[in-house]
């Protein structure tokens, strides 16, 4: 699949096609990815999922306590897509390509809203919030993994 930054087509569900997710958090290495990677994982079939941040410096891996705590579930690399994972700072183009964008938090929806007002009926927030795990340990990613899982079988289904 094309970075949806250069290729922007939208991306329908019928016989062969899939609903396009793009996740969004704030740098783009923890929880948009780790919750690109369930959906890729488990639910591709159906969705192809992207992820992207509010602030993301561009082109960082995904956190290394992310890639342990998806590994640990049985989400691989190939089937969640994140060994190549590059962050990337959300911008028109991925919102366009998106049938759906995800926020994890309150205030990744509102900056959303106010970056991109005319797509605000694509935007949603899960819920609950997903707090950022950012340098907390191993043990927070599990748990922040666990909480975004549980929020993508709601989205999914």
């Amino acid at each position: 699949m094309k970075t949806p930054s250069l290729a922007p087509e939208k991306i329908r569900i019928s016989e062969n096609e899939k609903i396009a997710l793009l996740f969004v958090c704030t740098g783009n290495t923890c929880r948009s990815p780790m919750a690109a990677a369930v959906v890729n994982a488990r639910f591709g079939d159906s969705y192809a999922a992207l992820s992207a941040g509010t602030a993301a410096l561009g082109g960082q891996p995904i956190s290394s306590h992310a890639a342990e705590a998806l590994d640990e579930v049985g989400i691989t690399p190939q089937a969640g897509g994140y060994r190549e994972h590059a962050s990337a700072r959300v911008d028109r183009g991925m919102m366009a390509w998106a049938d759906r964008v995800v926020a994890m938090t309150a205030d990744h929806y509102m900056q959303l809203l106010f970056r991109f007002p005319e797509l605000a009926s694509k935007i949603t927030t899960i819920e609950p919030s997903i707090p950022d795990p950012f340098g907390g340990t191993l043990e927070d990613y599990r748990r922040c993994l666990s909480d975004i899982s549980a929020a993508v079988l709601n989205i999914v289904e």
